[in-house]
This record gives C-alpha cells, sequence and structure tokens, in this order.
C-alpha cells in the first residue's frame, strides 16, 4: 500500500517539476548544468527549447497534488468504513424466528430455532415428532454471520404425557450433561402448534415414569418483559400458595375452590417459587385473585370475561375481556359461565387480558 501511493505521487508531481539539461562533465566529474538566462524576476527560461516554467506554479501544483492525495484518502476511508458498518449490521440482524426451520448447507441437516438456539434435529426424530418435512419447508441458513448452535435434539426425543389430558412434554437433553434427559414442558396449544409438534406424536407414560424425569425450563411462547411465562403457576411449598403469572404478576390464586372456578381441570407443573433460580420472583408477587373471580360471558355475544378485583385490593370487581382464544389457552382457563346481559353490564369493563 505504502508503495502504491509512492508512485501515485511520483506520477502526479513528476508534470510539475522543471527539465533538466545536463551539460559537459566538470573538471572534478560531476556533470555541469549552464546557468539559465534571467528574463523576468521570479521566472526562469531554460536551453533546449524547453517551455518556460514559473516556481510559483510547480509549487501550486504540488499543493493541488496533495490536496487530491488528501481526497483520495479520505474517500478510501469512507469507503472501508461503510462496508465494515454494513457488516457489522449483517451479523446483528439474525434472521430467526422463534419455531422456525433451516436448512444448513455446511452440515447437510435440518435445524430448529428452540430458545433462541439453531439445535439440530437428526431425521429419526424429524420423522418421529414433527409434522410432515414439507409442512416444516425448512430455508436456507443465510450467509453473512455464524449463527449461535445449541446441542442436538437427542436420538430418543419423544412427546409424551404422563396423564390424558394433561400436559404434553418434549424429551430433551439436559444442558449440564449430554448423557442425562429431562422433560421439558410445552406451554400452550398455540406453542405446541407453534413449534410444529406432531399431535399423533404424543405417547403415554405411567405417571410414576413421567414423575421420575427432572423437569426442565418450559417450552413456551409469551413471556412478560421480566422473563416470566405468562400464565404459568409457581408454588410455594413452604405454605402451599399457588400463584399465576397475570399482568406482569404473581397472583396468589386464594384457595381450590377458585382454582377450580378458573382453570381447566388438568394437572399443571407447578415451578418452585422457593428455588434459588426464582429468588428474585418475590418481588413480583401481586395482589390475589379475588375470591369471587369467574370467567363469564352474555347470553348474546361471544366475548369472554374475567372478573378479578381491581389493581387496588379490596375495590368493586372489574370484568376483564380476554381478546383471542390465544390467551385463553395460555392463561389455561376452562369454564365459562354464561350470564344475563344484566349481569354482565353490572360490571364495570377494565383493561383487556
Amino acid at each position: 500500500m505504502r508503495l502504491y501511493f509512492y508512485n501515485l505521487w511520483e506520477h502526479l508531481t513528476k508534470s510539475s517539476r522543471p527539465a533538466l539539461t545536463v551539460g559537459p562533465a566538470s573538471p572534478d566529474g560531476a556533470s555541469q548544468q549552464p546557468p539559465p538566462e534571467v528574463k523576468e524576476e521570479g521566472k526562469v527560461e531554460l536551453e533546449n527549447n524547453t517551455p518556460k516554467r514559473s516556481f510559483r506554479c510547480s509549487r501550486t501544483g504540488k499543493i493541488c497534488t496533495i490536496i487530491i492525495f488528501v481526497i483520495i484518502a479520505v474517500v478510501l476511508a469512507i469507503s472501508l468504513g461503510c462496508r465494515y458498518d454494513i457488516k457489522a449490521t449483517t451479523i446483528k440482524q439474525q434472521p430467526f424466528e422463534e419455531g422456525n426451520f433451516y436448512y444448513y448447507n455446511k452440515y447437510d441437516s435440518v435445524y430448529m430455532v428452540l430458545g433462541g438456539e439453531l439445535r439440530r434435529v437428526p431425521d429419526k426424530v424429524l420423522a418421529k415428532i414433527f409434522v410432515n418435512k414439507e409442512h416444516l419447508n425448512p430455508r436456507s441458513l443465510p450467509s453473512g454471520f455464524e449463527p449461535v448452535f445449541g446441542r442436538a435434539l437427542p436420538d430418543d426425543a419423544i412427546l409424551f404425557q404422563g396423564v390424558s389430558p394433561g400436559p404434553a412434554y418434549l424429551l430433551d437433553v439436559d444442558p449440564k450433561n449430554s448423557d442425562a434427559r429431562i422433560k421439558r414442558w410445552i406451554f400452550d396449544p398455540y406453542t405446541f402448534n407453534m413449534y410444529s409438534f406432531n399431535w399423533g406424536a404424543i405417547q403415554s407414560k405411567s405417571i410414576m415414569d413421567a414423575d421420575a424425569i427432572p423437569l426442565g425450563d418450559t417450552i413456551a411462547s409469551l413471556f412478560t418483559d421480566d422473563g416470566l411465562i405468562v400464565g404459568s403457576f409457581y408454588r410455594n411449598n413452604t405454605d402451599g400458595a399457588i400463584y399465576t403469572v397475570l399482568d406482569g404478576k404473581l397472583r396468589h390464586i386464594p384457595n381450590p375452590r377458585v382454582y377450580a372456578r378458573l382453570y381447566a381441570n388438568i394437572p399443571m407443573p407447578w415451578m418452585d417459587l422457593e428455588a434459588p433460580a426464582n429468588a428474585h420472583l418475590v418481588s413480583k408477587i401481586g395482589i390475589p385473585l379475588s375470591l369471587e373471580a369467574d370467567l363469564i360471558k352474555g347470553q348474546s355475544t361471544d366475548e369472554v370475561y374475567l372478573v378479578d378485583q381491581p389493581a387496588v385490593e379490596g375495590g368493586r370487581l372489574v370484568k376483564r375481556w380476554i381478546i383471542n382464544p390465544r390467551h385463553f389457552d395460555v392463561m389455561h382457563f376452562g369454564r365459562i359461565r354464561v350470564v344475563s346481559q344484566r349481569e354482565l353490564d353490572y360490571y364495570p369493563t377494565s383493561n383487556n387480558i
């Protein structure tokens, strides 16, 4: 690079140098330059019909050359900077979406995005627990960045239930020990479909066998800003209190009657509120659900509401619209009570769920 700019400098400054005529050798062997004839002050006329040149013009030419050199350097610097920025942006903009499938030519394998990582799916597992490959439609991984890979799904991965109807689990590899297995609760039907799991592939295990497998992280699709899974359940093993995640808070379910009134009649995995990893959740405990909490809808409408106490405990009961079936399933709500329009209108409308 240094040689390139040196040659460029030589080329640009060559024309601005005065031509020199070599005379006969001097007695000491050095070449002798005949003195030029001075015509005007500040100007020199050279022999051999060389054109008149001004020292002022020569200095101006050098200044122009320097300016051109600086401009070229700035343009090159900007160009290199732009290329760097484009490359950095490409690396940051990873086009992965949770639940999507990709084909990686480098390893001739199919990968799924699970927990923010690309996890290789062995062919036997692909055929065993997912819908058909044509439906998955794996896309080629784009170039320009190095993806983040996680552990491959184990060859013995299955979908199973300990009781039917009941929660569905994925048998997965333990991230701390590749030889061990864990069960991961697939949180709701929407999540099950989002990851393209095959409903017909769910196997049945005895409750004893299912309980013997350690419980790992839940596979879910809706999270609060603090990383809590919307609609999940936590249990305080000291006093037996059960909490659900609603409005980004842990809401205590006051008694079994309220639980039976609101939630589907299936066993739910409880996460240990007292586990060291969950110690920070104590600050997330909000007001409890109302003793009169209920799910209602009008006789002539399809909207389903949760009847609950307002944000300030002890206030008048309000109704909250559950905006779509997905949120209904995510919260694991169950029986809906049909009420008259008069009773429906009795409850003030509060914020949606």
